[in-house]
């Protein structure tokens, strides 16, 4: 009882899924969002081809249902779109950067099994299909369930293959880590599918390498002496740079010149949820770190707040997150211009 109490408490609330369409196994097409208070998803046999579908059936409490495009990393305003995309969905839904799942599947729970709710951050649909795809066939029907640790592995926590279930998918506001890439940006949420899949799709016309920059090429247990961190919006970016290398000439016969620069960075980002989270976060690491003011002049874009947490002599990556939580990625970049 207490449960079902919650559960419609937090049905009041409207969340922005994200779904992101899938043609075959490596090709995923347009990313919508939609804005409902939960989302039901009905999982039946075609009655003609004999295609499994996955209907997603979004719930607004009478109101009406909002989908959009995203285009450029933002979603431009709800228009109308054809809704029938919902019906016999295949391809993800995805809570990043804001929010993960509270799932609850709607069966009767047995002496071997439980319907209590379980968190996850991304919800695949794929296969079913009983006429396969003349170049990439029709695969096993299954819905995976995955959750992001945060180290950036990714743990596959329920797979359902019945072709006759029904669950809903609440919002639940995310706290803490977010997965990201080198040196310290937001992943396109086409880019959180590569990087689960390990795969670089051909979205826009050319292969995806962001996965490969998510979890870093540089695994030691490295040290560093100062994180600078800034925030925007509800996100906490924290990075360190470093130049490792550098070396500059000019192009024989030419007036161009060139510059090859080796770098060393670190980075992670945060997502709290309310200004006691930011400061609960902030105090955290102060504790073994002073807070220091950065001039901001020679940034762009919408920083709101640019400071640096000096640490008392170096501090390594395994001793940060110990005294954090927060997991550093590092990555070692040589970028080559000519200008």
């Amino acid at each position: 009882m207490l449960w079902q109490k919650i559960y419609n408490h937090k049905n009041e609330r409207t969340w922005e899924f994200c779904l992101v369409e899938n043609s075959h196994p490596w090709i995923y097409g347009e990313t919508l969002k939609l804005s409902a208070h939960y989302l039901d998803v009905q999982v039946v046999e075609g009655l003609n081809d004999g295609d499994i579908l996955a209907n997603i059936i979004p719930n607004n409490n009478g109101k009406p249902i909002e989908i959009s495009q995203y285009y450029s990393f933002t979603f431009v305003e709800p228009k109308e779109i054809d809704k029938n995309i919902l019906n016999g969905f295949r391809g993800a839904i995805i809570g990043y950067p804001n929010m993960q799942f509270s799932v609850r599947l709607n069966t009767e729970p047995s002496e071997n099994s439980s319907n209590s709710p379980f968190i996850c951050d991304v919800i695949e649909i794929k296969g079913g299909q009983k006429s396969p795809h003349p170049a990439y066939g029709a695969g096993p029907f299954s819905i995976n369930f995955y959750r992001f640790a945060p180290n950036g592995e990714v743990e596959l926590i329920k797979k359902i293959t019945d072709n006759k279930c029904q669950f809903t998918i609440n919002g639940e506001e995310l706290n803490g880590q977010i997965l990201s890439q080198n040196p310290g940006s937001l992943l396109h949420p086409k880019d959180i599918m590569d990087f689960i899949q390990k795969c670089k799709s051909g979205y826009s016309g050319r292969p995806s390498h962001k996965w490969e920059e998510v979890l870093g090429n540089k695994k030691d247990d490295s040290t560093f002496s100062y994180l600078s961190f800034d925030i925007r919006k509800q996100f906490v970016f924290l990075t360190y740079e470093e130049n490792l290398h550098q070396e500059s000439g000019r192009i024989f016969n030419k007036d161009d010149e060139w510059l090859d620069s080796t770098d060393r960075y670190l980075w992670a980002i945060y997502r709290f949820q309310s200004s006691y989270h930011l400061l609960k976060f902030i105090n955290q690491i102060a504790k073994i770190a002073d807070i220091i003011q950065q001039d901001k002049q020679d940034y762009f874009g919408d920083i709101e707040y640019l400071q640096m947490f000096k640490f008392k002599g170096c501090v390594s990556k395994s001793e940060f997150e110990t005294a954090t939580g927060i997991h550093l990625f590092e990555s070692i970049i040589t970028t080559h211009s000519r200008f």
